[in-house]
C-alpha cells in the first residue's frame, strides 16, 4: 500500500471544500474523479461535483461506465452521445458520496461560427491564450501525427473535429471562470491536464491563483495518482517519485528489493502501469551481447507525446527529438563509434513519424533497429558502450542493471542524485568518450514506486486497466 493513502495533497488546514470538474467519461478516471469526492468527504470537506462533461460537443475519451468489458449497457447505441451522458451522469451520482453537492455547469461561451485555415487555427487565440495551439497539439497525439506534419492531417481528416474541440475548450474556459467563487477558496480538481478542456480550466485557475490538483492512474491499475501540476509533464511525475522515496523509511535494501522486483516483471512484458510495448521482443535471458560492446544506442520516445505537451520544445536540451538525434550523429562521427537508432515499439503505428527517422538515420550514417525488431531493448541497452535517451522510461531499467545511461531531454529523474543530463553536443562527445559509472539511485526509487506507490482505490474495485466496478 502506498504512503498517501489519504491524498496528502488534499489535507491543508485552510482549504475545506473540494470542487471536481470532469470533463470526460472513461473508466476509471472519471470514477476517479469520484474517489477523491470520497476522501474529501470523509475528511470533513465539502464536496462540489460539476459534469462538465454534459456541456460539452465532443468525448475525445470514452468508454461505457465500468469499461467496454461491461455487458449492462449493450443496447444503448455507442453513437448516441445525449444517451451516453444520461447514463454517466446516473452513474457518478449513485456512487458519488451523499453529502456532495452536484451543480449543473454554470456559464457560457461565445458562439464559435469559425472555419478558419490551418495556419490562422494553430495561432487562434481567446483571452490572450493559445488555444488554437492547445487542440492542434493534442490531436497530434490523438492521431499518432506529431506537431511539425499537423497541417496536412487537418486538412484532410480532422478540421471539423479541430473546430468542435476548440469550441469546448473555450466553453469550458468561460464555464470554470464563472464558477470562481466555488472553487476558488479550495481545490480544483482536474484529469490529467493536457486535454484541451483540463488545460483550458487550468488556464482559466491561473488567473484567480487557484490551488489545482490533477489525477492520473498510478503505478498500476489498483492505484491512483494526484499531482499539483499536469499529471502530462515529466517534471511531476518526478516530483512524486522524489517525495515518496523521501518518505521511505525502510533500510535501503528493501526498497532496491522493490525495484528488483519490478524491473523483473517488465523482463517478462508483463503490463503494469500500462500496456507492454515489447511483447513481441524476445525475453531478456541476463546475458549480455559481444556483437553491440562497441555501439553507442539511441533509444527513441514517441515524439508525439512530446508534442501533446504546451512547451513541448523546452524539454529537449538540443531542441525536439529530431534536432537531437542530428546533433548525436555530429557528435559521435567526432568519434568515430557506430550508433544504433532503436525506434520506440509505438512507431508500429505511427509509420510517418517512423520515415522521418528513417530518413534522417540514413542521413547520419546510423542503424535504426525497426518497431517490430524482435530483439530485446534491455539486451541491447546492457550490451552496448553507452546509452542515450530523450526521456524513454527504458533510462531507468538500463540504469539499474549497470549500464551508462545519458538523458538528452528532461525526464522524470531530472535533478535526482546521479542522473546524468547531457545538454550540449560537447556533453554528448565527453559522454560516449567515457561514459561514467552507472548510478542506478533513481532508478531504484523509480522501481520501488512503481512497486508500491500510488493512492489505492478504496471505493471502486479496478479488474483492469480500463475497468472494475463499485
Amino acid at each position: 500500500m502506498g504512503l498517501g493513502v489519504m491524498p496528502s495533497i488534499l489535507s491543508s488546514h485552510s482549504k475545506r471544500k473540494v470542487f471536481v470538474l470532469e470533463t470526460i467519461t472513461v473508466t476509471p478516471h472519471t470514477e476517479t474523479g469520484v474517489e477523491i469526492a470520497h476522501h474529501a468527504a470523509r475528511g470533513g470537506m465539502d464536496v462540489i461535483y460539476c459534469p462538465m462533461f454534459l456541456s460539452l460537443s465532443n468525448s475525445y475519451f470514452f468508454s461505457p461506465p465500468g469499461g467496454f468489458e461491461s455487458n449492462s449497457f449493450a443496447d444503448v447505441s455507442i453513437y448516441d452521445r445525449n444517451a451516453w451522458k444520461t447514463i454517466w451522469l446516473d452513474y457518478i451520482k449513485h456512487n458519488l458520496p451523499c453529502t456532495a453537492n452536484v451543480i449543473d455547469v454554470i456559464g457560457s461561451s461565445p458562439s464559435l461560427e469559425l472555419q478558419l485555415r490551418y495556419t490562422d487555427f494553430l495561432a487562434f487565440r481567446f483571452d490572450d491564450l493559445p488555444f488554437g495551439e492547445l487542440v492542434i497539439r493534442f490531436l497530434a497525439e490523438l492521431t499518432r501525427t506529431n506537431f511539425v506534419s499537423m497541417e496536412e492531417v487537418f486538412f484532410q481528416k480532422i478540421a471539423l473535429y479541430a473546430h468542435s474541440l476548440l469550441g469546448d475548450s473555450i466553453r469550458t474556459y468561460e464555464a470554470t471562470k464563472s464558477c470562481s467563487n466555488l472553487w476558488g477558496d479550495g481545490y480544483l480538481v482536474l484529469f490529467n491536464g493536457r486535454t484541451p478542456s483540463t488545460r483550458a480550466a487550468l488556464w482559466a485557475a491561473q488567473k484567480y491563483g487557484a490551488s489545482v490538483v490533477f489525477h492520473e492512474r498510478g503505478p498500476n491499475s489498483r492505484t491512483f495518482e494526484l499531482f499539483t501540476e499536469p499529471a502530462s509533464h515529466p517534471a511531476s511525475l518526478g516530483k512524486v517519485i522524489s517525495d515518496f522515496s523521501r518518505r521511505r523509511d525502510e533500510a535501503e535494501f528493501i526498497s532496491k528489493s522493490s525495484a528488483t522486483k519490478y524491473f523483473k516483471q517488465l523482463y517478462t512484458h508483463n503490463s503494469i502501469a500500462w500496456h507492454s510495448f515489447t511483447k513481441h521482443q524476445e525475453v531478456f535471458r541476463g546475458q549480455k551481447n559481444e556483437n553491440f560492446k562497441d555501439h553507442v544506442v539511441f533509444f527513441l520516445s514517441s515524439q508525439d507525446e512530446y508534442d501533446s505537451i504546451i512547451g513541448a520544445e523546452e524539454l529537449g536540451f538540443l531542441g525536439d527529438q529530431f534536432a537531437t538525434l542530428r546533433a548525436v550523429g555530429e557528435a559521435n562521427k567526432a568519434i568515430g563509434r557506430k550508433l544504433i537508432v532503436k525506434s520506440h515499439p509505438s512507431h508500429k503505428e505511427k509509420t510517418a513519424e517512423f520515415k522521418q527517422f528513417e530518413f534522417l538515420c540514413r542521413e547520419i550514417g546510423a542503424k535504426l533497429v525497426p518497431p517490430d525488431d524482435t530483439l530485446n531493448s534491455l539486451e541491447l541497452g546492457v550490451s552496448c558502450h553507452c546509452v542515450l535517451t530523450y526521456g524513454s522510461s527504458i533510462s531507468w531499467q538500463l540504469s539499474f542493471e549497470g549500464a551508462p545511461v545519458g538523458l538528452l531531454a528532461r525526464s522524470v529523474g531530472s535533478g535526482f542524485p546521479g542522473v546524468v543530463e547531457l545538454k550540449s553536443i560537447t556533453d554528448i562527445i565527453s559522454f560516449i568518450e567515457v561514459p561514467p559509472m552507472a548510478d542506478s539511485r533513481f532508478a531504484v526509487a523509480y522501481g520501488d514506486y512503481y512497486q508500491n506507490g500510488g493512492i489505492p482505490f478504496e471505493w471502486f474495485q479496478t479488474t483492469g486497466l480500463f475497468s472494475g466496478h463499485y
